[in-house]
């Protein structure tokens, strides 16, 4: 993203960033929709799939690898699922300084009923064989370029980088095995673990502003929505919950990047605006120098051939969700990101 003179360019691998996450929050808003009859949150199902398969290796340390979630968010969530009663902390006798997580019997009974509720299969299946071959391949350059910028030791990960690993595992499933997931399904947690793996380096590069990945983005929106720029229409631009967007928004007026300022021609209306140190925080952040470094390890043509399957499955789970009047961007054409904004 390049800032000059008030103008903004999106360059073709920011722009698939974009698009990248905002699909990855669309497709979690519709798994979440289906595990609200377990009353768990989706990192809470990918914690109880996790414990699962690692078995007597899961201790809070390889439950964060797995899932590249920080430390300190997986402690928290464990605290959660804890008082949940759908884990339990056990002292490993053998390794008497370690803690291990096992499941409880209703979050064995929660794994097992959640795990046929896939919302995400039924996403990916818009894609192709094919595209969905080459977007496992696109994923895995990405995850590994990731990992290399972040400098990662040891990296721990599900799904394998062989897709055919998953899909002879499946296939030799005897129905009872829901540690093994289907191709379609393991493809959407290779995306989502991607997205995050990226987002981490990108918060790394954005903490000497101060701001957190979810800032920036608001940010970038409020300024292109311009005086459109309300709290309900930055949601359907991130595709975040309104509490979440409502949250972030208060945070970041004490921080002083962003006003609510009361709009006088809608008096029931209040716009949000940047100010100075909001765009200065624009300009300064936009070189995404955590981000063009991973993307670029995909040509421009498989750059484009990756934004448009990600628009594909955008724009189902979209229809899935049955979402209206949803302003889309970036645009599913990625010829016409290379617009100036």
């Amino acid at each position: 993203m390049t800032v000059k003179k008030g103008i903004i360019t999106i360059e073709q691998s920011v722009g698939l960033w974009m698009i990248l996450r905002r699909t990855v929050h669309l497709v979690g808003k519709s798994r979440q929709r289906e595990l609200t009859k377990y009353d768990i949150s989706d990192d809470a199902a990918a914690v109880l799939f996790t414990v699962s398969f690692l078995g007597r290796q899961s201790i809070p340390a390889t439950i964060s690898k797995y899932l590249f979630l920080e430390r300190h968010s997986v402690s928290q969530l464990l605290t959660r699922m804890e008082k949940d009663d759908l884990v339990r902390r056990v002292k490993d006798l053998e390794r008497k300084n370690y803690v291990r997580i096992e499941l409880t019997a209703r979050g064995h009974d929660v794994l097992v009923k959640s795990s046929k509720l896939r919302s995400t299969k039924s996403i990916i299946s818009v894609l192709t064989e094919e595209e969905q071959k080459q977007t496992w391949s696109y994923m895995i350059r990405l995850r590994e370029r990731a990992i290399k910028k972040l400098v990662l030791r040891g990296p721990l990960f599900y799904p394998p980088s062989d897709r055919q690993e998953v899909i002879d595992n499946f296939a030799n499933t005897t129905g009872q095995n829901y540690l093994h997931v289907d191709p379609a399904t393991a493809l959407w947690m290779l995306i989502d673990r991607t997205s995050r793996l990226i987002g981490k380096a990108r918060q790394r590069e954005l903490a000497k502003y101060g701001v957190s990945v979810d800032a920036s983005a608001v940010i970038f929106t409020v300024y292109y929505l311009g005086h459109q720029a309300i709290p309900a229409t930055i949601s359907r631009q991130l595709f975040l919950e309104r509490h979440s967007v409502s949250q972030l928004l208060t945070r970041m007026e004490k921080d002083g990047l962003i006003r609510r300022v009361k709009d006088l021609e809608r008096r029931n209306y209040v716009r949000i605006e940047l100010t100075a140190k909001g765009w200065d925080v624009l300009q300064r952040s936009g070189k995404h120098q955590s981000v063009i470094p991973i993307i670029s390890v995909l040509s421009e043509n498989e750059q484009q051939e990756l934004w448009i399957i990600l628009a594909k499955v955008r724009n189902r789970a979209i229809k899935r969700l049955g979402l209206k009047n949803t302003a889309i961007y970036p645009p599913s054409d990625p010829i016409a990101m290379s617009k100036v904004i």
